[in-house]
């Protein structure tokens, strides 16, 4: 998996992976690195080659959806449809839509790696 990597006492990056490999500009990977003068440029050039998946949706995911509602999604059980129930105070039940709000959520964390 490639990541971004900040070199010694500079703000100049580069993009390597675990193999000491290195993505360039134009998708190309080598054993020398391209340097990339921010990390805004860099992030770039490693979303157009290698995007992040599109989040798959587990029991107990807490995301933030619009108007910075916290949320938690609940795994349909029992032939039930799943839910997303709303963390945020006051505290209320279950989203009218939770495919909307999945939808416009942004994953934070799964419970279970918080407790």
């Amino acid at each position: 998996m490639f990541e971004i990597k900040h070199t010694i006492g500079s703000e100049v990056v580069f993009i390597s992976n675990e193999k000491m490999s290195y993505l360039h500009s134009d998708g190309s990977i080598y054993d020398v690195a391209e340097f990339f003068p921010s990390k805004e440029i860099a992030q770039k050039v490693l979303d157009k080659f290698y995007p992040k998946p599109e989040h798959v949706w587990e029991h107990g995911d807490v995301f933030v959806t619009k108007g910075d509602l916290f949320m938690i999604y609940i795994a349909p059980i029992y032939n039930k449809p799943a839910l997303a129930f709303c963390l945020t105070p006051p505290i209320g039940g279950p989203a009218s839509d939770t495919n909307d709000c999945l939808s416009r959520g942004k994953f934070l964390f799964n419970i279970k790696d918080k407790i």
